[in-house]
């Protein structure tokens, strides 16, 4: 836990459990970065995203590989807080959802992909959550 001028941050481990290995407690969840970046380049290759949703477009989409996504049960609108998820974790994303689709399946054992569509930065006004969405879902109809 540490004590920051936006109030108190809590972290902690969790326990990574699997049928052929004993439990493991865990502050990041094991994911084998080479194989993951190259599913997902090879999803993305070759599409073509969506740039306009209802008059609104998005001049610029940056996909972006393997990059580390902490996990949070608030959305992240303060900057000093997304600030310290970068400063101390080199965390990009906070959401609410992945780290429980890669707990599920690690401790399965089943191989998986996790796919945002991020419309949103801290400290900065704007964001095209549809075209995030609908960008997201034409990656996510490749999975196979």
């Amino acid at each position: 836990m540490e004590r920051t001028r936006w109030g108190t941050v809590a972290y902690e481990n969790i326990t990574l459990y699997s049928p052929s290995e004993d439990p493991e407690e865990v502050f990041w969840l094991p994911i084998p970065l080479t194989k993951g970046e190259a599913a997902t380049e090879e999803l993305t290759k070759g599409l073509k995203l969506k740039e306009c949703h209802s008059g609104r477009c998005q001049a610029e989409f940056e996909i972006i590989y393997g990059s580390k996504a902490s996990t949070s049960d608030f959305y992240v609108k303060n900057e000093a807080y997304g600030g310290f998820l970068v400063t101390e974790f080199d965390a990009s994303t906070a959401d609410s959802a992945s780290a429980a689709v890669a707990l599920t399946a690690l401790s399965n054992e089943k191989p998986f992909v996790v796919i945002q569509g991020v419309s949103n930065v801290v400290g900065v006004n704007g964001s095209y959550p549809e075209l995030a969405s609908h960008n997201a879902f034409l990656v996510a109809t490749r999975v196979r």
